[in-house]
């Protein structure tokens, strides 16, 4: 018997506006939370995919930190993309909550990353997503044309065909989100996460 038990988050802390600072971006804005590990979260991998044209098209927010500043740093000073690839360092929950209420998307290009919190936080906070398909959770939290789109870390032409599609969908991101704010109250919000697994976990007492 399996009781599924799923990543949350503090939901007190991830605290969505429902803003319209979103609207006021010129160019769509998408927060990319990853650890700066290029081997792990794959962020130049998908610029270098993508290419320099659809780089200009968006403004990219990363925000962590890691042993890869320097190799992130150098790649966007080299491509010229400090216009739209914004290394925002280490955040904090406030910050965070900031980033995450005026960005338009999230993005997760990640290699390996079995069960990104990341990816609930923007469910929480009402953003379509666009992410790997090796980010483990990526099967409970997005699904696919509905509230965003999965493509493989692996294979170059499907980044790009992906990201153009996305970014082809933009006018219908409002609504990708509100499918998104769904999938969380559904699935990843806390009180029901626990109150279903005392229940599961009681019928298999019973049992």
């Amino acid at each position: 018997e399996v009781i599924h038990v799923p990543n949350t988050i503090d939901d007190d802390a991830m605290i969505y506006e429902g803003n319209n600072q979103r609207d006021k971006n010129d160019l769509p804005v998408f927060i990319i939370p990853i650890r700066l590990i290029e081997s792990l979260k794959g962020a130049i991998n998908f610029f270098d995919a993508i290419g320099c044209d659809n780089v200009k098209r968006a403004k990219f927010i990363i925000a962590g930190d890691g042993e890869d500043k320097s190799l992130y740093a150098d790649y966007i000073k080299d491509h010229h993309y400090e216009n739209n690839i914004i290394l925002a360092g280490f955040c904090d929950s406030v910050k965070m909550k900031e980033l995450y209420n005026n960005a338009n998307a999230l993005l997760l290009p990640s290699f390996s990353d079995p069960s990104p919190l990341t990816l609930v936080e923007g469910l929480k906070f009402n953003l379509p997503i666009l992410c790997s398909t090796h980010c483990g959770n990526h099967f409970e939290a997005v699904e696919e044309n509905v509230n965003g789109n999965t493509f493989s870390p692996l294979d170059p032409s499907e980044i790009k065909q992906t990201f153009e599609k996305f970014l082809s969908k933009r006018g219908d991101w409002t609504v990708m989100g509100e499918k998104s704010g769904m999938i969380y109250e559904d699935k990843f919000q806390t009180d029901k996460v626990v109150r279903k697994f005392i229940t599961n976990f009681n019928q298999l007492k019973k049992e």
